[in-house]
């Protein structure tokens, strides 16, 4: 009875001991990390591609680089270019169709590019602007309002399938005042306005 009872023992304990060796050697289970909170699916993220979203979303390949394309952006905002219809902007945003027509504009002293920070999806380029004030219109023309402050805009920029657009800010448009003054005839910029602007351009910088 005994040297049964000891095959038995021994069975037992090599069967224990090859399960050990089998835990110890089996490769660990990968574990999917967990969804990122606030991420977006691929359907939203491509929201501007739909046809529901009236977005007029341009399906050609412009803009590799997002702060050239917020460069050039000033650039023309500062040059007056979209005070009035200008098909550059649909290239230039990710919803062209839902692009306001304000009724007024600021007028700066200059503008410039702050920083920048870009991933593989989005890209932050902050615009720094000496905001000398507010061009509005009557009846008879522009009218400016002298509101001098600084400004910094946010513009967030979207890698899509056909290349970088701007998500926002919807046309901050930002005019030079040398440029208006520049262009009496086509701002209909009367003398008593003329002369609070240069009035305003002539003071130093804070």
């Amino acid at each position: 009875m005994r040297p049964h009872k000891a095959r038995r023992s021994v069975a037992v304990m090599l069967s224990l001991a090859t399960a050990l060796v089998a835990c110890r050697e089996a490769p660990p289970q990968r574990q999917t990390p967990p969804p990122e909170r606030n991420s977006f699916t691929r359907a939203e993220s491509l929201y501007y591609l739909d046809p529901k979203e009236g977005c007029d979303f341009l399906k050609e390949r412009v803009n590799l680089d997002p702060v050239a394309l917020v460069q050039e952006y000033a650039r023309r905002d500062n040059e007056g270019r979209f005070l009035q219809t200008d098909t550059w902007l649909d290239t230039a945003y990710a919803c062209p169709g839902h692009l306001p027509g304000p009724d007024v504009f600021h007028v700066v002293r200059d503008t410039r590019i702050m920083s920048s920070r870009v991933t593989d999806t989005t890209a932050w380029v902050l615009v720094a602007s000496n905001v000398l004030g507010e061009m509005g219109q009557d009846s008879s023309g522009f009218v400016f309002l002298e509101q001098p402050h600084f400004s910094v805009d946010t513009f967030v920029v979207d890698n899509t399938p056909y290349g970088w657009r701007i998500r926002t800010p919807q046309l901050p448009e930002m005019v030079l005042a040398s440029w208006v003054l520049a262009n009496p005839e086509r701002m209909r910029l009367r003398q008593l306005n003329r002369d609070s602007l240069v009035r305003a351009l002539s003071r130093r910088v804070p």
